[in-house]
């Protein structure tokens, strides 16, 4: 079974900011985030509990739009200083690590820049396509829209790297994009999927992004009779199953 952490892809485009709980791997510790403001803009209440029993509360100054906590109890996501942005940057982008005791041991300040003009109301930069957390090695896994993923050190409270996976896996299409990426359970490895020309790519990836088997489709996504597979796929977050 593929219990991740995963949030599926398309995370920047969502309903208001309600308040949400996020779970560990295991259940036992939790993160409810109370957001100040609907948009997600300013601070929040947090609370972290351990086996239902509060461990702390506090007002953090900023909100996280999607966070993961592990079973250390610590947590990290990203949010924005302006709020969940539409077509106009707003403010800076926020990647932040909270410890078990709930102080904010890290973050990482972008300001958010206009998105890649060649589509339609593409939103600001940087612009996040999913977030995972690898529990085996404690790290969150970012992937952005423009396929760059940003790899954080939870236990070190520290960011690890930012690479462009696409060009370390060998014999990939020019131009394809990750559908989906998932923790494999008591391994450092992430599987994940990509797409382009019709091909469906599955492949294994080491903790520095590095391919270690890949699987290709070809012609997996190709239209048939007028449909077209891919966004069906697409809006369902990839076709790994995560259960």
């Amino acid at each position: 079974m593929l219990a991740t952490a995963l949030l599926c892809a398309s995370l920047q485009w969502r309903d208001d900011l309600q308040p949400r709980t996020y779970a560990s791997p295991s259940g036992e510790w939790e993160l409810f985030v109370d957001p100040s403001d609907r948009s997600g803009a300013g601070p929040s209440r947090c609370r972290a509990s351990r086996s239902r029993v509060e461990v702390w509360s506090a007002d953090l100054p900023f909100t996280f739009q999607w966070a993961v906590i592990n079973d250390r109890g610590v947590s990290a996501g990203y949010g924005f200083t302006g709020g969940l942005p539409e077509y106009e940057p707003n403010g800076e982008f926020i990647a932040a690590i909270v410890s078990p005791g709930g102080e904010v041991v890290f973050e990482e300040r972008i300001e958010l820049e206009v998105g890649d003009q060649r589509f339609v109301h593409d939103p600001p930069e940087p612009s996040v396509r999913g977030i995972l957390l690898q529990p085996d090695l404690d790290h969150l896994v970012l992937r952005l829209d423009d396929d760059s993923w940003w790899s954080y050190d939870l236990l070190e409270g520290a960011l690890r790297s930012k690479a462009r996976v696409a060009e370390g896996i060998e014999g990939i299409e020019e131009g394809a994009w990750s559908l989906a990426a998932h923790a494999v359970p008591g391994t450092p490895l992430i599987i994940s999927q990509w797409y382009a020309r019709d091909d469906a790519r599955f492949v294994l990836l080491d903790p520095d992004f590095q391919s270690v088997w890949s699987l290709v489709l070809s012609g997996d996504y190709a239209e048939v009779d007028g449909e077209d597979p891919f966004y069906e796929v697409r809006d369902a977050g990839g076709a790994i199953l995560d259960r």
